[in-house]
């Protein structure tokens, strides 16, 4: 009789722990952790202020000034380059009338004038024909090694190099080019024709 007790009393304790087991994997399971929350609202944490990134470059005005022949247009922004390699360029393209480029690989391309303390930008296109429609951007390109105009061999004096320089591919590409880092979004101006003197 004994040994029938300790035998059952044995079971006993295994089927316990194999029921405690089971109810912490149910527990953990639960998507609330089984802390009896579920259904009631929870507070979020607040999130971490959002921040400007380290890259950009904006256009805070376009101005113009017109002469008897031209319009000297300058472009005003600013700009953050955590490596002081990183140089802001302009961009200006005619469109036609259909909105697209007037001709291939016609951005006009400047480099900026910057005041590091500032961290502000400028810089001047001049329009000779008018009317005309413009685009107007600006990014940031790296100056330093790997440029295309750096990545020709010179071991061989009779080599072509054919790489095309950094500013043909800005010419080519404009803001969207793969040397280019943080465009500005594209802004457009309308320059009218010269009014006939009175």
């Amino acid at each position: 009789m004994h040994r029938l007790l300790a035998v059952s009393h044995g079971w006993q304790t295994l089927l316990a722990g194999l029921v405690a087991g089971a109810a912490a994997v149910v527990v953990a399971l639960l998507p609330d952790g089984g802390d009896g929350n579920s259904g009631r609202d929870e507070v979020s944490p607040t999130p971490a202020p959002t921040t400007r990134s380290a890259s950009f470059v904006h256009i805070d005005s376009i101005t113009h000034e017109r002469s008897s022949t031209e319009v000297i247009v300058t472009l005003v922004g600013t700009y953050g380059a955590p490596d002081p390699r990183w140089i802001v360029y302009a961009f200006g393209q005619r469109q036609n009338t259909h909105g697209a480029s007037a001709t291939p690989a016609s951005w006009e391309v400047r480099r900026a004038r910057v005041d590091a303390d500032t961290k502000t930008w400028s810089a001047t296109f001049t329009v000779k024909e008018t009317p005309a429609t413009m685009r107007w951007s600006a990014a940031l390109v790296h100056e330093g090694p790997g440029e295309p105009e750096t990545a020709c061999s010179t071991q061989n004096p009779d080599f072509a190099c054919s790489a095309p320089s950094t500013l043909d591919r800005l010419k080519a590409e404009g803001p969207e080019s793969t040397w280019a880092e943080s465009p500005a979004p594209t802004r457009t101006t309308t320059l009218d024709a010269p009014q006939p003197p009175r």
